[in-house]
């Protein structure tokens, strides 16, 4: 290309010069494919290639937002645009957008859609995910685990005015977060004694248990935990009329309430001394119950420490009596 070009001190003389003129080819790139769905943990490529031009950057966005290339993506350069995704997971799935700059102009693909395909988990993939590096000597949340705790009698096994002794089921509950999953069935079932358990015992009393129990864990963590057992109360207080009152206490051996808070469940479904399973005794009856809770300090242990009480008022049968007809004392 020429032109001419006028000067002052060329007494307007024209002289002729002469440039070089480039005509820049337009930036265009494409995407071949605009849908991709691969399994889970698999690695997937989404092609991106430019048509015209010479880019001077490339880069992706995820959902409108930049991706960073590094561990599972990588490419994404001027040599390699295409972009290459590992171990690909569910997270991964959205609209992908390549985007080419050559210093003047931005161009940009079609949306790229990945929708990975949902591997199916086992349960045994659950189990050995959530118990993996699990250490059932470590309290699952810092500072304090809330436990809710409930009675389920079921039988009067014996009384004897001094000491009660009735089969019941213990309900406890806590979170653990080190046993949740993101998906798959909804709850498992694991023995007892490979995960953490609040250590929450009677008082005055002493036990062995002839199996171990499961305890049942929901995928958020949830862990519901009810071992059945042989309680006995020897705090069987006597009142007019053939009544007694008899307490079962229950309180954490090591934690105080700073690391281990016990409550009863709230909401009128689940009570904290739950009848429905109870079988009447011939000779006694239940007339009345309560739960209550306290804290209490010791002086040999540091620390406030919650403690639960479940009292029974029970009463001798009338009937029962005038069967016998034979214990004066059950006249009154």
């Amino acid at each position: 290309m020429y032109c001419d070009v006028f000067h002052p001190q060329t007494l307007n003389s024209k002289q002729t010069a002469s440039m070089q003129l480039t005509v820049r080819s337009s930036l265009s790139i494409t995407a071949p494919r605009t849908f991709y769905n691969p399994a889970e943990t698999e690695t997937v490529t989404l092609a991106c290639i430019v048509t015209a031009g010479n880019p001077t950057g490339i880069s992706w966005k995820h959902d409108n937002v930049n991706i960073i290339i590094s561990g599972k993506m990588s490419g994404g350069t001027i040599s390699n645009p295409a972009l290459r995704i590992s171990n690909v997971d569910m997270s991964d799935a959205g609209n992908y957008v390549c985007e080419a700059t050559d210093g003047s102009a931005t161009v940009r693909t079609n949306n790229i859609q990945l929708s990975p395909i949902e591997r199916t988990v086992s349960e045994f993939d659950i189990i050995t995910s959530i118990l993996k590096g699990y250490n059932k000597f470590v309290r699952p949340i810092d500072p304090v685990v809330k436990v809710t705790h409930s009675l389920i009698p079921k039988e009067m096994v014996k009384f004897d005015h001094e000491m009660l002794a009735v089969d019941a089921l213990q309900c406890i509950t806590w979170n653990d977060p080190r046993l949740s999953w993101p998906r798959g069935q909804p709850r498992v079932s694991l023995p007892s004694s490979i995960i953490w358990l609040p250590d929450i015992v009677m008082l005055g009393q002493k036990f062995t248990k002839d199996f171990e129990d499961k305890a049942i864990i929901k995928k958020n963590g949830d862990v519901t935990y009810c071992p059945e057992s042989m309680i006995m109360s020897k705090h069987c207080e006597g009142m007019a009329g053939n009544v007694w009152e008899c307490e079962f206490k229950l309180v954490s051996w090591s934690y105080d309430k700073v690391m281990l808070d016990i409550f009863f469940p709230i909401g009128i479904n689940v009570p904290s001394i739950d009848m429905s399973m109870y079988y009447e005794h011939e000779e006694y009856e239940i007339v009345s119950k309560c739960a209550t809770r306290r804290e209490k300090t010791y002086p040999c242990r540091v620390g406030t420490y919650p403690e639960l009480t479940y009292t029974f008022v029970i009463r001798r049968h009338q009937s029962y009596c005038r069967n016998l007809n034979k214990n004066p004392t059950c006249n009154s």
